[in-house]
């Protein structure tokens, strides 16, 4: 009875070979599967019946025979709901994953083909009203309707009966022998006037972590609401509490850690042995151990001790792969084709030969070699020197980046280190490297500038600041920085804040005098009305000068704008001050500047997991002396791009065009880049 699909197409689905065992509940699951995928390409009336034959006495063998009557293929092109006064139509589509028309999740989504998925989305539309506070609200249906006047295809159609939309009223308290009533009451910050949905469960949770985190961890809440006839749209809400006892930990007790050592672990967590059994605390440390990505499972139990208030906390784990091991070859439209190759290990002990694994640190070796771009570089880091919360990173590196007006080659070395701090994290930096600079295109004596006042050079001492040269660099760096991100790949909320200052000079061997200072700031705000959309705004001031002797910032020193991370829709460093050549044409190259300050906004949407859609206006402008800033003379641009983030591997694609366009700023209009910003 197949005739949309072959029978060879609906022999895979049913999967049975000459020669296997069967018996009727076996061939009943895979009539089962047969039917889900003609339901899944919108056969809702199919019939998939299976007959089995009495086996043949001597060869053991039966015949099956599979009979399919597929009906009609009915495609469901849209949902409709009645009834829904004062919750949107998109809104109650997104409740159960479907989308309108313009979101770009609408475009990768597949549409409900099953009784289960029409009656989850019933129940998701029914909990989305009970969060918003219409605790009686009913849901009917589907009902199927044709989705316009002679078309074949049906839309589904759900009726809504809304109710009242409650608030609280009277919010009492029972159960409560050891607390306080009014420090529960506190707890629980529920007001009356509030709205009876959502936050009721905020404050039941809020109530028991107030008693699990003092000890009472086997405390529950239960949220009782009584709407009485004669005050309708009130809700009175009780706060059914059970405290329990208090339970005291005894021993920690860690399992399944056959590489990584106990401290690493243990470091973890934000409990001791003769402590109150905080659960707050406690779930704040199984996070802990979980972002530190070495283990796949992570879970916790207390298990009782010598009395059922003396309890054991045990962690049990399970080791996961911690190394990598990447090759590959990519373009970019920064570094044009390139290829790299590296190797890291996130859960590297340099003193655990030969395995070199279980110690916490984290280890790189990487490798890329391209057409402008050339870079060798090995990192360490120790995030507990001394066994204390002190980061030490060394870094080694030999870094070539070809410009249009010289090769910058860097080699050279780091070591820093890092302290938290009440709020955020302190650290210092030193770095010393040997910076060369060949293939110079020009000398000064060649240049004509874009703006008589974009530089203050004497002519006397600062002709050389473009010849081929090898200066050493000496710099010492301090800085504070500020991570509130809910996560480190890809963020939906939080804050990244860094401040820093920079002193290079004799002091440290270098051949020239000059500092620098710079704020950087990051900020995203999930938006409520969608999950998953999600504001961003970057900014970034910084600025550089020299001091004793020296009049000039060297040339690869000097801050630049325009590309990919900075300002996109202008090309990679090209927006700022400029200088051209008197003997090869009026052809202009970025001279770079001393203040720079830019900023983006940006709003990504998700449209399947690890893609997102996203639009943006970036604006920056360069100043040619420090502390200053030419707000006359500035870039600005919009677009929108795609964003694929494959961990360790994230690419961005973007298109975008000036809005304001400085004289003499050439445009990319297509920005091709892998990393995060």
């Amino acid at each position: 009875g197949s005739v949309a699909f072959s029978r060879s197409k609906v022999g895979r689905w049913l999967d049975l070979k000459e020669g296997a065992f069967i018996d009727e509940q076996l061939l009943g699951v895979r009539c089962a599967k047969v039917r889900d995928e003609y339901m899944k390409r919108y056969y809702p009336n199919v019939q998939v019946i299976g007959q089995l034959a009495a086996a043949d006495a001597e060869t053991g063998l039966a015949e099956v025979v599979v009979m399919v009557e597929e009906g009609d293929k009915v495609l469901l092109k849209g949902y409709a709901f009645k009834g829904n006064d004062n919750v949107s139509d998109s809104d109650l589509k997104a409740s159960f994953k479907q989308y309108s028309w313009w979101n770009p999740r609408n475009w990768v989504s597949s549409r409900l083909y099953d009784e289960q998925q029409f009656e989850e989305a019933r129940e998701s539309i029914t909990a989305l009203y009970r969060e918003l506070g219409y605790l009686d609200v009913e849901v009917q249906g589907p009902e199927f309707e044709p989705y316009k006047e002679g078309s074949p295809h049906l839309c589904a159609v759900y009726t809504v009966n809304e109710g009242a939309c409650y608030t609280v009223g009277d919010l009492k308290i029972s159960g409560v022998t050891i607390f306080p009533e009014d420090k529960i009451l506190e707890a629980a910050a529920l007001e009356s006037g509030a709205n009876a949905g959502a936050p009721l469960s905020a404050a039941s949770r809020r109530v028991r972590d107030y008693l699990t985190s003092r000890g009472y961890a086997d405390a529950w809440v239960r949220t009782m609401v009584d709407t009485p006839p004669d005050s309708p749209g009130v809700a009175n809400v009780t706060l059914q509490v059970s405290e329990g006892e208090l339970i005291t930990l005894r021993n920690i007790v860690i399992n399944g850690n056959t590489r990584t050592k106990d401290k690493v672990v243990r470091r973890e967590i934000l409990v001791a042995p003769g402590d109150d059994a905080d659960m707050v605390r406690i779930e704040r440390s199984m996070n802990r151990i979980r972002n530190m990505n070495y283990f796949s499972e992570v879970r916790e139990s207390l298990v009782p001790g010598d009395s059922d208030t003396v309890r054991d906390l045990v962690i049990n784990v399970t080791e996961q792969r911690t190394g990598n091991f990447m090759i590959g070859a990519g373009f970019s439209t920064i570094d044009k084709v390139m290829g790299f190759a590296e190797i890291s290990q996130n859960n590297f002990d340099l003193f655990n030969w030969p395995n070199f694994t279980g110690g916490g640190q984290k280890a790189h070796l990487g490798a890329e070699i391209g057409s402008e771009r050339r870079t060798v570089e090995a990192n360490w880091i120790e995030p507990w020197f001394l066994d204390r919360p002190l980061v030490l990173q060394v870094d080694a590196y030999r870094r070539q980046r070809d410009y249009d007006e010289f090769d910058d080659v860097r080699i050279g070395a780091s070591v820093g280190l890092s302290y938290p701090v009440k709020v955020g994290r302190v650290g210092a930096k030193l770095t010393l490297e040997q910076v060369q600079l060949r293939h110079i295109l020009f000398t000064r004596d060649m240049y004509s500038y874009a703006n008589d006042d974009d530089f203050d050079i004497e002519d006397s001492d600062s002709k050389d600041y473009l010849k081929d040269d090898t200066p050493f660099n000496g710099a010492a760096r301090l800085y504070w920085t500020y991570d509130s991100r809910n996560r480190p790949f890809v963020p939906t909320r939080g804050t990244e804040v860094t401040v820093f200052g920079e002193a290079a000079g004799s002091f440290l061997a270098g051949d020239y005098n000059l500092y620098r200072m710079g704020l950087s700031y990051r900020k995203w705000f999930e938006m409520p009305w969608s999950g998953g959309h999600v504001l961003s705004v970057r900014g970034r001031v910084e600025t550089v000068d020299t001091y004793g002797n020296d009049d000039v910032v060297p040339i690869h020193e000097r801050l630049y704008l325009g590309g990919g991370r900075t300002v996109r829709g202008f090309e990679y460093r090209k927006l700022g001050p400029k200088v051209s050549s008197d003997v090869m044409g009026k052809s202009w190259y970025a001279a770079g500047g001393q203040t720079m300050i830019y900023g983006t906004l940006e709003y990504t949407i998700p449209i399947v997991k690890a893609l997102r859609f996203a639009t943006f206006i970036d604006v920056g402008s360069l100043d040619s002396d420090s502390f200053a800033l030419d707000t006359s003379d500035y870039g600005m641009s919009a677009g929108c791009g795609l964003r694929v983030d494959i961990p360790g591997f994230p690419i961005r694609l973007d298109f975008a065009k000036p809005i304001v366009k400085p004289d003499n700023t050439d445009e990319q209009t297509f920005i091709f880049w892998i990393g995060f910003e």
